[in-house]
């Protein structure tokens, strides 16, 4: 036999050695890296709810959704509007595209629903951005 051979038979934890040290070097490296329990994620979407009391489904589309979402869809960057309608109460919601910067889309949310507010019939009792 050769002398690697007749080493290796006699040392046996030799060639073995490697596998604790990178387990050990691994665990070291999991408890070194920044971990955060709740991370946050600047996603935006924002929900507009207007309340009209008595209005009718199509009352409401044609009178408060048609109009916002309308000056909405002028915004830049925008991926989806999805509306929701019941008796009495529309639901709008506005989705940007990913990388968006959050904050300044929100202002620019509120800015068009506030500018659109006058021209909305008077008996809205609520319209509401919530982000």
């Amino acid at each position: 036999m050769t002398r690697k051979s007749l080493v290796s038979l006699c040392l046996p934890l030799r060639p073995c050695l490697p596998l604790p040290m990178l387990l050990a070097l691994g665990a070291t490296s999991l408890a070194a890296i920044p971990k955060s329990e709740d991370p946050t994620f600047p996603f935006p979407v924002f929900i507009i709810v207007a309340v009209l009391p008595g209005a009718s489904p199509a009352d409401l589309e044609q009178l408060v959704v048609d109009p916002i979402e309308e000056e909405v869809q002028t915004l830049d960057a925008i991926d989806r509007v999805q509306t929701q309608i019941r008796d009495g109460l529309a639901v709008i919601t506005v989705e940007f595209e990913a990388g968006v910067e959050a904050a300044r889309t929100e202002d620019d949310v509120r800015r068009e629903v506030d500018t659109l507010r006058p021209r909305l019939p008077a008996e809205l009792v609520r319209l509401d951005v919530i982000a």
